[in-house]
């Protein structure tokens, strides 16, 4: 896929790949799993921030123990910058690593649209304009009286 959409809900003027609900479906035995892997990265980024937080603050710890916890910060923080990456360069937009939401660059009626998806969804089966967010989600259903294109 070539590059991808940036920005809070637009999309970068150079997309030139587009999804429809099949293929944007299709994506997430894909996606979802790594969706799923960076909620649990964040998490556990979070719950070694706050060691090394206390390490810190605690005059009696080993100074190598702050250090072993920033290199696997680090590292974790690398392995979630790849995943993002790898999102990016299918066009597809992580909105929310706790709900895991994720937008995919749509066209519908030559419109770009976007097509979204979440945690606990088993299908990308809703989409919102580009100015709008997650809160102008809308049944995918009201697509089918469209042409998609991809």
């Amino acid at each position: 896929m070539s590059t991808s959409p940036i920005g809070s809900t637009g999309y970068h003027r150079a997309v030139t790949t587009y999804y429809d609900l099949e293929s944007a479906t299709a994506m997430l035995d894909r996606v979802r799993p790594m969706a799923e892997a960076l909620r649990d990265q964040r998490a556990e980024v979070a719950r070694l921030t706050e060691r090394l937080r206390v390490a810190q603050l605690d005059e009696e710890t080993d100074p190598a123990v702050a250090s072993v916890l920033r290199a696997r910060i680090r590292a974790i923080v690398d392995q979630m910058e790849g995943a993002v990456d790898r999102l990016d360069d299918w066009g597809i937009v992580l909105r929310d690593i706790r709900s895991g939401l994720l937008d995919f660059p749509a066209l519908v009626d030559g419109r770009r649209v976007w097509l979204c998806w979440r945690f606990g969804e088993d299908e990308v089966a809703w989409w919102h304009e580009t100015t709008t967010g997650f809160e102008g989600r809308q049944p995918a259903s009201e697509l089918t009286g469209s042409r998609q294109t991809t």
